[in-house]
């Protein structure tokens, strides 16, 4: 990307390509690591010359984070409150899930069924398990209106 914000020129990608001798191939890299260093903005000898930076637009977000389990067919809302968890929410849980500790469930487990005001009646690997598939039906039926989900 051009420093000015702007989409960066063919030029300048050009540029950039030609640096790439010197920034890297010569000397080992050790030009780019030391522009990188001094420069203190990340940038390496051949962003310098062609004005641009590399910008990162968003965290990498792994499949397992958003993949949705396969709910049957006659699936039932426990919790229809927990439709009003973020996706943020959601991932956490899946964090805390994956982790496998039995204080961390617990915690927020309690977390949970307290910022959604409803009872934690079961254990709370099973209540996260359950606001998780309660959370993924809720979503799909709002995403859907017309489908034939039962309410």
């Amino acid at each position: 990307m051009s420093l000015d914000g702007s989409t960066a020129s063919l030029s300048s990608y050009l540029l950039r390509y030609v640096f790439i001798i010197i920034d890297i191939s010569l000397f080992f890299g050790l030009v780019a690591v030391l522009t990188i260093l001094i420069n203190g903005k990340g940038q390496r000898l051949g962003d310098l010359a062609a004005g641009t930076t590399v910008i990162r637009l968003g965290r990498k977000v792994r499949l397992e984070e958003i993949a949705l389990d396969r709910l049957p067919d006659d699936y039932r809302v426990k919790h229809p409150e927990a439709g009003r968890l973020s996706d943020r929410d959601v991932t956490t849980v899946r964090r805390v899930l994956a982790r496998n500790d039995e204080d961390l469930e617990q915690l927020t487990a309690e977390r949970v069924a307290s910022f959604l005001q409803i009872e934690d009646t079961g254990s709370p690997r099973q209540f996260l398990h359950d606001i998780l598939a309660d959370h993924q039906y809720v979503a799909l039926a709002e995403s859907n209106p017309d489908s034939n989900l039962p309410e």
